[in-house]
């Protein structure tokens, strides 16, 4: 079992190829949080893809923090303009299942699956209200966050 404050090892090991310590894409960011020690790890969708030869679709970011006394688990996804809903599902499924794998040990992780828009319709809304996301067995509804969030914020929801 991981250390309280500390990421588990699989995850840990892509501190070196995948980690950021900031992000903006698609003209939208993300607010991270500052890293204390090694309980904060930011991997870049783009940067793992390309690291680990990963095919098929990925979130632009997945996030895995200890944060006394959690540990929280964060698919995102950023959006501008139109996107479609199944795909959005796909890369949040798939930054699901690549976290699922990278907290292995880890007894209890709460999860967020999100989506950060610059601004959505009402149809988009209510498509992405029916999407559920699986991860540790429990399907997760999409968090709907406006581009700029702040993960830390999100976090504080947990």
């Amino acid at each position: 079992m991981p250390k309280p404050n500390r990421i588990p090892e699989p995850a840990a090991a892509h501190r070196t190829c995948c980690h950021v310590t900031s992000f903006r894409e698609k003209g939208c960011r993300v607010v991270l949080p500052k890293p204390t020690d090694e309980a904060l790890i930011c991997i870049s969708g783009t940067e793992y893809q390309k690291h680990h030869k990963a095919n098929g679709r990925l979130c632009d970011l997945s996030i895995f923090w200890c944060r006394d006394p959690d540990r929280v688990a964060m698919a995102i996804e950023l959006k501008s303009g139109n996107f479609d809903a199944n795909h959005v599902r796909d890369q949040l499924q798939s930054g699901a299942d690549l976290l699922a794998s990278l907290s292995s040990g880890c007894a209890s992780v709460k999860f967020f699956p999100v989506l950060t828009h610059s601004g959505l319709r009402t149809f988009q809304v209510r498509t992405l209200d029916r999407v559920r996301i699986t991860f540790g067995g429990t399907r997760y509804k999409v968090t709907l966050q406006r581009c700029g969030m702040s993960v830390e914020s999100l976090a504080g929801q947990a």
